[in-house]
């Protein structure tokens, strides 16, 4: 096998790599080493060298000199006269300049590949109430994040309360045919199309925005919707949850809201596949799965966090959402999304791997609970300063 193989191969099979480096198997001449995963760099060519930083995949380093029988390559740091040693499992190396990354080259490279547009699948949209990312190939939403407070759950200014605006309509904003319409959902309950078993689900829950009547409103646009079971689902468990995260807010205070569809892979022995349906003439895709994230960030303490992962089906009367949580790690697997990326990587790691044991949620209904006795003794809840510091006390 020629050296350019042993190239190939050697991101894949270390040991095969090595075993021809070691056999003397002379090595292609390269010029910059392509790292293809996070990597460290070490001041000299052996696995406990002081270690000088790490790199991200994607960076082409310059190769300052390369020993064909050993598992290290000596490189040029990026925009630095430091040298030092990198694995070669962690890349590949290459002959030849390093492509141009300079941004006037790569402008001209857009402009030669991209000249006459580029195809568009994946739009984001930042709306006043929310931001909402939205997949045109399967024409729903795939994920909605807001903040919700006390003071998105009744009118601005002491202004009079505000209907139900429901006037569901397709996205103006969207490129034409890329989105949903309303008749893609049934109109009609009695309707024998497969679309009258599904309503129009909210992601972001018109509750969830009476404040102000133009932000209700946003919530009915269909980048905001996807299929749900009609009352087993949209007007059981899920609206219970969505429920009980308001009657959370209005105790507590504000917390971050993380929603959208899934699609789970099912098993047939040893086959795992992922199947779904769709409705209406613009073929809407109808999740396997809902999931959500509630996000607790009070100030000068970690934030906490549940996710559930709830299928998309008639739910049994007894059947709770609690029953259902996950972690986020869960969640990032089954989506391929990224959540809470703006977290501090440690705090991030924790919370999002970490399984939640209890419900959180709860506190509000056994604070209501016990809100009539606080009311005649004429006693009043602790802020939510002074019940961390009682939880630090132990008490």
């Amino acid at each position: 096998m020629s050296s350019r193989h042993a190239f190939l191969y050697q991101g894949q099979n270390l040991v095969f790599f090595t075993s021809f480096a070691l056999l003397g198997v002379g090595l292609a001449h390269a010029d910059y080493f392509e790292i293809r995963r996070l990597a460290i760099v070490r001041m000299t060519p052996v696995i406990n060298g002081k270690r000088l930083t790490s790199l991200e995949p994607g960076l082409r380093l310059e190769i300052v000199s390369e020993d064909p029988k050993s598992r290290y390559v000596h490189i040029r740091l990026p925009d630095s006269d430091q040298d030092g040693y990198i694995s070669r499992a962690m890349g590949r190396p290459f002959p030849g300049d390093p492509p141009l990354q300079d941004p006037e080259s790569l402008a001209a490279i857009r402009v030669r590949h991209l000249g006459l547009g580029k195809p568009v699948a994946y739009l984001e949209r930042i709306r006043e109430g929310y931001a909402v990312g939205y997949d045109a190939r399967l024409k729903i939403p795939i994920w909605v994040q807001y903040e919700l407070g006390p003071e998105d759950l009744k009118p601005e200014h002491g202004r009079r309360k505000i209907a139900r605006t429901d006037d569901f309509r397709a996205d103006p904003t969207l490129p034409l045919n890329l989105g949903a319409i309303p008749l893609d959902f049934a109109e009609d309950g009695n309707d024998k199309d497969q679309r009258a078993d599904y309503a129009k689900g909210h992601l972001v829950p018109a509750a969830d925005r009476r404040s102000l009547e133009r932000l209700m409103s946003e919530t009915f646009l269909l980048t905001n919707m996807v299929p749900q079971i009609g009352a087993g689902f949209n007007g059981s468990v899920w609206r219970v949850l969505e429920e009980d995260i308001r009657k959370w807010v209005e105790q507590f205070g504000q917390v971050t809201i993380i929603a959208g569809p899934a699609f789970v892979a099912q098993e047939d022995g040893r086959e795992q596949y992922i199947s779904y349906r769709v409705i209406g003439s613009n073929q809407i895709a109808v999740p396997t799965h809902l999931f959500k994230i509630i996000v607790d960030h009070p100030d000068g303490k970690d934030p906490r966090v549940l996710a559930f992962l709830l299928d998309n089906r008639d739910y049994k009367k007894g059947e709770k959402y609690s029953d259902f949580m996950v972690t986020v790690d869960h969640l990032e697997n089954i989506t391929g999304l990224d959540f809470l990326s703006a977290l501090d990587d440690g705090i991030e790691s924790k919370i999002e791997s970490s399984t939640v044991s209890e419900n959180w949620l709860d506190e509000a209904k056994a604070r209501r609970k016990a809100s009539k006795g606080r009311k005649k003794s004429g006693k009043k809840w602790p802020s939510r300063a002074r019940q961390g510091r009682s939880e630090r006390r132990g008490r």
